[in-house]
């Protein structure tokens, strides 16, 4: 038998319960607010609005009562002002973490094919090991719309050039109570 340890890579994806209500929700933002700039978006291509929490927590509240359920355990949480992503043909965003904060999240507004995970760790692995292990350093998310995403902030990960002429995500970061 294999044991893997320190299993604190991981990510819950599903149809957001409320996925309707936060789209419409993010139509309407879409239309009154022009694009913010953020210092971290420097070295990546993507336009930005930032949100308030406070026209969202009822929103992703049934979602994080889902996760809660899938890791067996009951916490409370901060929620943080997310952000909506608008990727035009060929904008992308360089991989990159949150881990200033515990959990983070992706809602998918548009099917996507081109968010992924980047092992930090595989600069440790020898090319021959990686062989042995059939290693592979990154992990392809496929989304459909309405679908959301949680992940522990501290994992790195990407938006690879955009294919199709507009993409939307919204992002946000958590911190557990």
């Amino acid at each position: 038998m294999i044991n893997f340890l320190f299993g604190s890579s991981f990510y819950l994806k599903f149809k957001a319960p409320e996925s309707e209500s936060i789209i419409d929700c993010l139509d309407k933002h879409l239309l009154n607010t022009s694009n913010s700039q953020l210092e971290w978006g420097k070295r990546c291509d993507v336009n930005t609005i930032i949100l308030r929490w406070q026209d969202f927590i009822d929103l992703y509240k049934p979602s994080l009562d889902i996760v809660s359920k899938k890791l067996n355990t009951e916490f409370n949480f901060t929620m943080y002002d997310p952000w909506i992503n608008i990727y035009k043909l060929g904008q992308f965003q360089e991989i990159h973490d949150h881990s200033d904060n515990d959990m983070s999240c992706v809602f998918f507004k548009s099917n996507c094919d081109e968010f992924y995970f980047y092992d930090r760790n595989s600069i440790s692995l020898s090319r021959s090991m990686k062989k042995l292990l059939n290693y592979g350093d990154s992990y392809t998310i496929k989304a459909k719309s309405g679908d959301i995403m949680f992940f522990p902030s501290h994992m790195l990960h990407g938006v690879c050039p955009s294919k199709i002429p507009d993409r939307t995500t919204m992002s946000v970061n958590f911190d557990i109570k």
